[in-house]
């Protein structure tokens, strides 16, 4: 019978010291049944809300406070009772202009049909409001949410696939 070694982790050559530099903590983003009962809006939605949290901006998703940096479901443009209106998922306040940050998923906003033509017409109308539009994408949040919410942020930067069409 042959002899079986028992298990033993794999141990580094590198000095422990140098090991600490190079490993960093992950932090892991929520899963769908890490939503609090609170939560009035969907799962990409808290991504998005969870990763402004800990990008240090100031939010409340029920009610608004003045001190608030992120007003979550701001009615804009007359509201959903408005024709051409809309209510924006987070709209960012700490710096100038406004940051409209609407998170759009795959099913209710397909990149064809009457539906898509109604998101450019809103995000256009936004943009000639002098607003910052950037489209936090479903799929993109479901990656890696706190990156997709620091680039569209603090870089400006839309990794959407309404980038090169807003």
């Amino acid at each position: 019978m042959p002899k079986v070694r028992a298990y033993t982790p794999y141990k580094s050559k590198m000095p422990a010291k140098s090991r600490k530099a190079i490993v960093k903590p992950v932090a892991f983003q929520p899963v769908i049944e890490d939503v609090p009962g609170w939560w009035l809006g969907n799962y990409p939605e808290y991504l998005a809300f969870w990763a402004l949290k800990r990008l240090g901006y100031k939010c409340n998703a029920d009610i608004f406070d003045p001190g608030d940096d992120v007003i979550f479901q701001k009615p804009e443009l007359g509201g959903r009772a408005a024709v051409g209106g809309t209510v924006i998922d987070f709209v960012v306040y700490r710096d100038y202009p406004p940051l409209a940050l609407p998170v759009n998923g795959l099913f209710w906003h397909p990149m064809f049909g009457p539906q898509f033509e109604a998101d450019m017409a809103i995000f256009r109308r936004l943009k000639d409001k002098g607003w910052a539009v950037i489209v936090l994408d479903e799929d993109d949040l479901y990656e890696d949410a706190y990156r997709t919410v620091r680039l569209a942020i603090q870089d400006r930067k839309d990794i959407s696939r309404y980038a090169l069409l807003i």
